[in-house]
């Protein structure tokens, strides 16, 4: 999309934006450097937590949205019909917008050819990237999880503030159906739904 955005984001076939492993690992190591700083006792903790190009203490994969793999199964078994409603660039703008900024001279007025677009990830999409450590790292990782607080362009402008964390697995919950199959009819049972929200949301009326 080179003919409308200036500067774009990093994403896959069918439009959903993902952060590259190599992006984080990065800021990981800046932040682990800075730790060291701070604290002499952990001027060795770049070293000690990612190790050198031939050890393998640290693994990073690449940070997608939340079950992507099974996503696009369910997109490749869609109709031909069904499949336009999630072509890439809706699914792309679906998560992202784009950003118009321009110079102004000193007379108040835009600068010819000063027009520049960004497209940047809404605020509150969520992002998953599988990880392996050494478990006895595991408390200055998350230290160091704590010093990154922007990721990407224009950190020094307001873009890119993020909050890392590292999380268990999540274990997958059961098939609604198995859970179905035990309830008894005769009794009454209370169902907890919960709602989370993805991207930007609005909810019209008053009440």
């Amino acid at each position: 999309f080179s003919n409308i955005v200036d500067n774009d984001i990093v994403f896959d076939s069918y439009g959903f934006p993902y952060i590259p492993a190599r992006r984080i690992r990065g800021l990981l190591k800046e932040a682990a450097n800075e730790y060291g700083q701070f604290d002499s006792s952990k001027v060795d903790l770049e070293e000690q937590l990612f190790g050198d190009e031939t050890s393998h203490l640290f693994g990073l994969h690449n940070a997608k949205i939340e079950k992507l793999k099974e996503i696009h199964e369910e997109i490749d078994r869609m109709d031909k019909e069904d499949k336009k409603y999630v072509s890439p660039i809706s699914v792309l703008n679906h998560y992202t917008s784009i950003r118009h900024q321009t110079s102004i001279d000193d007379n108040g007025i835009a600068k010819e050819n000063s027009l520049r677009s960004t497209r940047v990830v809404n605020r509150g999409v969520e992002f998953y990237a599988p990880v392996e450590y050494l478990e006895e790292d595991k408390k200055d990782l998350e230290d160091i999880l704590a010093f990154v607080r922007h990721m990407g362009l224009r950190r020094t402008r307001g873009f890119g503030e993020v909050r890392l964390t590292l999380e268990a697995e999540k274990k997958e919950n059961k098939n609604v159906f198995d859970v179905v199959s035990k309830l008894d009819d005769d009794r009454e049972y209370e169902l907890k739904l919960q709602v989370v929200n993805r991207s930007q949301l609005t909810i019209t009326g008053s009440n």
